[in-house]
């Protein structure tokens, strides 16, 4: 086997490995958010955020790895069913963390649904709600911030791909802890409604 040969599969290896482990701290980074947000009352810190959520990642994974399959399913059969199984199971990763403790991740995806029934379209109406935040949010994002970095990159076209990166950072940084907030208030608001009822 020529050495060029060699050369390649190692840079292939290694990319698929630092895919790997960049999506791994990707989910770890979700998880730990997630885990604040439930435990706010509790008052978690940064580092108990993540060593908490780490028990439970290979868990998360598997039950966004299923909600996203069943959301896929129903959409190849129709798009509707894609959009009722998508908000039914929609608190399956909350709930991981808020109520995963001994229960399987199909139990997960059953509680979730749970929670849903019989308030279907006020989820969806919700989740409505937060994409119109979300597009609005984004129109100023690119008046603030996109318009801005968008006039320094015509007038110097090197640095286009690190403002690029940083315009984006930016709004991840706003909208992934604002958007993490508004999910468990749905669950949060689900669960209190079917304990009164």
């Amino acid at each position: 086997m020529p050495a060029s040969d060699l050369q390649l599969g190692f840079f292939f290896a290694l990319n698929v490995l630092a895919v790997a482990v960049a999506v791994l701290i990707s989910l770890w980074q979700s998880a730990s958010l997630i885990t604040a947000v439930v435990k706010s009352d509790e008052a978690v810190g940064i580092f108990q955020a993540y060593q908490q959520s780490w028990k439970l990642l290979f868990r998360f994974l598997l039950v966004s790895l299923l909600f996203v399959l069943a959301a896929l399913g129903g959409t190849v059969l129709f798009v509707i069913p894609g959009i009722y199984l998508m908000i039914s199971l929609s608190l399956a990763p909350v709930l991981v963390f808020a109520e995963g403790e001994g229960r399987s991740s199909v139990g997960i995806l059953r509680k979730s649904r749970e929670y849903v029934k019989g308030r279907w379209w006020s989820v969806f109406g919700r989740y409505l709600f937060l994409l119109l935040i979300l597009v609005a949010f984004g129109i100023l994002a690119g008046l603030i911030i996109f318009l801005p970095l968008t006039l320094i990159t015509a007038a110097i076209k090197t640095v286009e791909p690190v403002l690029r990166q940083l315009g984006n950072g930016i709004i991840d940084i706003l909208l992934t802890p604002f958007t993490t907030i508004y999910w468990f208030l749905v669950y949060r608001d689900l669960k209190q409604s079917k304990e009164a009822a």
